[in-house]
């Protein structure tokens, strides 16, 4: 992968450990150290940084190079700049100074230890209360700004900062006109964002100081009602809609609110600036005067939660320093790393399913964190040689190409996943992002390294065969046998072997026992999920598996047992396309996927669905083909899948016995090897169910489905729609069968229900 040295966009750093080991970090206009990254909007990055000549720790935005480079914006920029820095009030984020490095503008202004209002009305509608507190200290300071001669033109939630000393704080005055447009959402020559804009702004009218009132007024809206008051399909249709239609009531969405708190809404959002209030004190005056005992009862909104805004982060495949047969160490470590992060609060990061496509891509990183959809990217490298362990890791902004941080780990052959936890809260600390670790790491390095190459052998063969890796678990376990990421590799690659009783006890053990050794691991929780969902006892595995998604909601193996249990649920469709999109690899929720569509008559969607897999799932796409009674694409289908294996067999004699071949189908169609895991042996017979009911022995496919049955069968929508099982519904055994899954079906619902 191109761009591996030590520093990016020309920036210099400095070193705050001993040695060479010690993180770099940018230094910008040979003055900022940039010490955080604190969050991305439509102008730039904002960023933590300390004022080296001043010894003080200022927020600092780097304008977006795309943006900076206008020549035209230049000297606007500037004049607006020095304009805001006149607007002197306790509820306005103080702008310092504007300054360039590498061409690229930068502004500083003051640091605000909080979050934006944005992030606070993620959690919904706000108690009346606070919305009016917060409404009256915006009011307070973009009024103070009228008064200095400037008129905000962007006033919107993300521009509204509440710190966590209590104070309201208005920034980023004047900067929506000097930029000519806000970088993430230009329509057409205008200057704002939609959701928020005023008329004349959509327009593009001259505006003045009651654009702003309008802004405030939709987000006063958006404050008492948790929704926008202008909503459509595109910005522009958003922008568009208040030039045609009233300013909608905020009672419509929330009717506790008083009569006048409404009308003062509606006012702030009049069509014409004549009909709006002339001044932000006139609004201000009138909220202090509303108290919450105005409302009605009837209904009050919750209190919010506290929320923040997720930060997109992508951990590229690490490259592998060493040789060839140590690859599994940087696809092991790339992996527990994406596993670290993802449990951090604050942080939203790709899963590895989907970077490990870009290994060994010769492309710059800033290209693959856009393909990712990411704002930030971290990539680094491995090195094993006799006794030693180096990891090198830097975090890269996407958007400006800053380094924001570059460190070099060493330590001994037992401390790689020592070495990939500093990396993980470096990296955590950088993104002001909340990490909570699970605990100490294997101290063997017989361990460690068999950990390892276990967790690389598991995710080579997703939701395949597993027995290279349950191996591996297990020889791990002989030297670290209290370490619960182990155990819970273990159990979880084990556990689709299961087959008897006595392996699934075991299992669940182990796995409950990795749970209490670490009970904030999420693969602890998805092990005794896996261990119970395998073991035939689905509604155990519910609670344990949406436990596992609440610690990490990410987790694969989570997803795929929840898609599986659901049925045809809409839960079951979210569960099941997560687990797709987060492990492209994956091997049955494809064909779960496809299942889903065919049974509700969409046969186009299912083979879309086998035709994106990357997998060859020709029995399963033949199966289906026969649901259509398309017997002669299912025999080509087959004839073109390369090997055998029992549902090829099976299907083949089907369609052999079908054409009235000579096949004893008794002897070959039907036998199902007693060593299949549980929940294999169940996919198998219901199979056998279809073959048998399609050839007219119906006592051999009611037998087959008192079998499946017997399994904990819980797939009501086969039973309800399968086309090949007509000739059985009427039958009393079937009837009686089909209840049975039904209650279990209920249950299942009724204990994921619980669970929320």
């Amino acid at each position: 992968m191109s761009g591996s040295g030590d520093h990016a966009a020309g920036v210099a750093t400095t070193e705050h450990a001993t040695g060479e080991v010690g993180p770099k970090r940018p230094v910008l206009g040979a003055r900022y150290e940039l010490l955080a990254f604190l969050g991305a909007g439509g102008m730039g990055n904002v960023y933590k940084a300390r004022d080296l000549e001043l010894d003080e720790t200022i927020a600092l935005k780097v304008i977006r190079p795309e943006i900076a480079s206008l020549a035209s914006t230049v000297e606007l920029f500037r004049r607006e700049v020095k304009l805001a820095r006149r607007v002197t009030h306790a509820n306005v984020a103080r702008v310092f100074d504007i300054g360039e490095h590498d061409g690229t503008k930068i502004l500083t202004m003051e640091l605000v230890d909080g979050d934006a209002l944005s992030a606070l009305l993620q959690g919904g509608a706000l108690p009346i209360a606070r919305a009016i507190e917060i409404g009256c200290a915006i009011c307070a300071g973009v009024g103070a700004a009228h008064a200095a001669g400037v008129i905000h033109r962007d006033l919107k939630p993300d521009n509204v900062l509440l710190s966590k000393d209590g104070r309201v704080l208005v920034t980023d005055f004047g900067i929506a006109r000097a930029l000519g447009a806000d970088a993430s959402r230009t329509l057409g020559g205008f200057v704002g964002t939609p959701a928020y804009m005023a008329p004349e702004q959509v327009e593009g009218t001259n505006v003045d100081e009651r654009a702003d009132i309008y802004a405030f007024g939709a987000m006063l809206f958006e404050m008492l009602t948790g929704s926008l008051p202008w909503q459509g399909e595109s910005p522009i249709a958003v922008a568009a809609a208040r030039l045609v239609n009233p300013p909608p009531d905020p009672r419509v969405v929330r009717p506790d609110l008083g009569a006048r708190v409404s009308e003062l809404v509606v006012r702030c959002l009049a069509r014409r600036p004549d009909d709006r209030y002339a001044k932000m004190s006139d609004i201000a005056s009138r909220l202090a005067t509303i108290t919450p005992t105005e409302t009605s009862a009837k209904r009050s909104a919750p209190p919010p939660r506290e929320q923040t805004r997720d930060k997109r982060v992508a951990v590229l495949p690490f490259r592998n320093l060493g040789s060839v047969d140590q690859a599994y160490l940087a696809d092991a470590l790339t992996d527990d790393l994406i596993d670290a992060l993802s449990v951090a609060r604050g942080l939203r990061v790709s899963s590895r399913g989907v970077v490990m496509k870009y290994k060994n891509a010769d492309t710059d990183p800033r290209q693959l964190g856009r393909d990712l959809g990411a704002e930030l990217v971290v990539e680094g490298s491995v090195r094993k040689t006799p006794g030693a362990f180096r990891i090198n890791a830097r975090l890269i902004s996407v958007v400006d190409g800053l380094q924001l941080w570059a460190q070099r780990f060493d330590g001994g052959e037992a401390d790689a996943l020592e070495l990939n936890d500093h990396v993980a809260r470096a990296v955590a600390d950088v993104l002001t992002a909340d990490l909570t670790t699970a605990g100490a790491r294997p101290v063997d390095s017989r361990a460690v390294d068999l950990y390892l190459r276990a967790r690389s052998a598991y995710h080579l063969n997703y939701f395949g065969d597993a027995s290279e890796a349950a191996t591996l678990f297990c020889r791990a376990l002989e030297h670290a046998p209290d370490d619960p990421r182990v155990l819970a590799g273990y159990v979880m690659a084990e556990a689709r072997t299961i087959h008897d009783a006595k392996l699934a006890e075991s299992l669940r053990k182990q796995a409950e026992r990795a749970v209490q050794l670490a009970p904030s691991l999420a693969e602890a929780h998805a092990a005794l999920a896996s261990a119970l969902f395998h073991g035939m006892n689905e509604l155990d595995a519910i609670p344990a598996a949406k436990q596992a998604l609440r610690l990490s909601p990410n987790n694969v193996e989570a997803h795929d047992i929840l898609g599986r249990l659901m049925s045809d649920s809409p839960q079951a469709r979210f569960h099941v396309e997560r687990a797709i999109a987060l492990e492209p690899q994956i091997v049955l929720a494809p064909m779960i996927l496809a299942r889903h569509y065919a049974l509700a008559g969409d046969y186009e969607r299912a083979e879309a669905v086998f035709d994106a897999s990357p997998h060859a799932l020709a029995p399963a796409k033949a199966r289906y083909l026969l649901w259509r009674r398309d017997r002669e694409r299912a025999r080509a289908m087959l004839a073109s899948a390369q090997g055998s294996g029992i549902a090829r067999d099976a299907m083949r004699t089907f369609l052999a016995i079908a054409a009235g071949e000579p096949v004893d189908h008794r002897t070959r169609l039907f036998v199902i090897p007693e060593t299949l895991s549980w929940r294999m042996r169940g996919i198998y017979l219901q199979f056998r169910v279809e073959c048998a009911a399609e050839l007219g022995d119906t006592p051999q496919a009611l037998e087959a489905l008192d079998e499946t049955n017997g399994l904990g069968l819980c797939d009501l929508p086969w039973m309800d729609h399968c086309p090949l099982l007509d000739p059985l519904r009427g039958e009393p055994r079937f009837q009686a069968v089909r209840a049975r899954v039904a209650e279990r079906v209920v249950a299942i619902n009724r204990r994921y229900a619980e669970t929320d």
